[in-house]
């Protein structure tokens, strides 16, 4: 049996991120993963949401395609781990929203640069991805 996902409901402290305190003073969870206390939460909300907002008018057909050139980016961010300048994993969960949602059975991830380590955990493929995975 696969492992519930996770939800605000059965989230603990072992999947919550732990920050700390950096060299330069700041606060993150890595050396390259710093959380800015004015901006990042409305930084990652904000590139989630305008992602969202692409992939549903392109499912829904009130746009043929479309391109999302988005920061902070996400494709680091596991299900439960912040990591790589990544909180949240702004592709994997408009595709996890799409499938809820509006019932899309295939999507396809298109990553010409690097296929991130959060884009196959967090779509449920923990071995990487076919064919263009690590």
């Amino acid at each position: 049996m696969a492992p519930a996902p996770s939800t605000a409901r059965n989230w603990t402290a072992k999947s919550c991120w732990t920050y700390a305190v950096l060299p330069c003073g700041g606060i993150g969870v890595d050396s390259d993963t710093v959380w800015n206390e004015l901006h990042s939460s409305s930084a990652v909300r904000t590139a989630v949401g305008c992602l969202l907002e692409l992939a549903f008018k392109v499912a829904a057909g009130e746009v043929k395609n479309g391109f999302a050139v988005i920061r902070p980016p996400g494709h680091h961010a596991e299900e439960s781990t912040a990591m790589g300048f990544c909180f949240f994993n702004s592709v994997a969960i408009s595709a996890k929203l799409l499938q809820q949602r509006l019932s899309v059975g295939r999507i396809l991830i298109v990553d010409w640069v690097r296929w991130g380590r959060g884009d196959p955990t967090g779509l449920g493929d923990p071995v990487g991805g076919r064919g263009g995975g690590p």
